[in-house]
C-alpha cells in the first residue's frame, strides 16, 4: 500500500485532495495535543472535540501523517462549534510544520471565536506560501473565566485545492 500512496495523491492533486469527509478517513487522523478537560471522538459522519473551561481545556485532531502542501493554494474547511456562545469558546484550524504543538504554533490558521454554523460556503485556510510537509490540526479550545464555557467542535470535511 505504501508504494500506491505517493501515486493516489500525485492524481488528486489535479483536482484537489480530499483529507477527510463525513467520516471518511482519507488521512488518518489522531489526537493531538491536549490539556485540561474535554473529549475527542470520532463519530459517524464528523470529528467530535469538546473542551471545558474551568481547566483550560483544550482537545486536537491531527492528521497522523504530513502533508506536501507544495501545488495547494488554499485548504477548506466545513465544521461548526455549537457550544458556549461566548468569546472564551475557541475553535482553530491549524496548518504546521509541528505534529504535537497547541493552537498558538502554525504557519497558517483560522481561528473562530463563539458558536458558528457553516453555510453553503466552507471556512478556508490561505497556504499559498507554504511548501513542504505539513499537519493539519483541529484544536477546540474553553479559556479559563468566571463562568463555565464549553467549545464543541465538530468537523465534516477538510480538502485542498490549488
Amino acid at each position: 500500500m505504501d508504494i500506491l500512496v505517493p501515486a493516489i495523491m500525485a492524481a488528486q492533486r489535479d483536482s484537489g485532495l480530499v483529507i477527510y469527509d463525513h467520516g471518511n478517513e482519507k488521512l488518518s487522523f489522531v489526537e493531538g495535543y491536549r490539556t485540561g478537560s474535554g473529549s475527542a471522538s470520532k463519530e459517524a459522519d464528523h470529528l467530535l472535540l469538546t473542551a471545558t473551561s474551568q481547566t483550560n481545556g483544550v482537545r486536537t485532531y491531527v492528521t497522523d501523517e504530513a502533508i506536501d502542501l507544495t501545488d495547494y493554494a488554499t485548504l477548506y474547511i466545513e465544521w461548526l462549534n455549537d457550544g458556549s456562545d461566548e468569546r472564551r469558546n475557541r475553535s482553530y484550524c491549524v496548518v504546521s510544520t509541528n505534529k504535537t504543538a497547541n493552537q498558538d504554533t502554525y504557519n497558517a490558521r483560522r481561528y473562530r471565536e463563539k458558536t458558528f454554523d457553516f453555510t453553503d460556503t466552507p471556512d478556508t485556510v490561505d497556504i499559498s506560501a507554504l511548501s513542504g510537509n505539513h499537519y493539519v490540526r483541529i484544536h477546540a479550545q474553553g479559556v479559563d473565566g468566571t463562568s463555565a464555557v464549553t467549545a464543541r467542535v465538530k468537523v465534516y470535511k477538510i480538502w485542498l485545492e490549488k
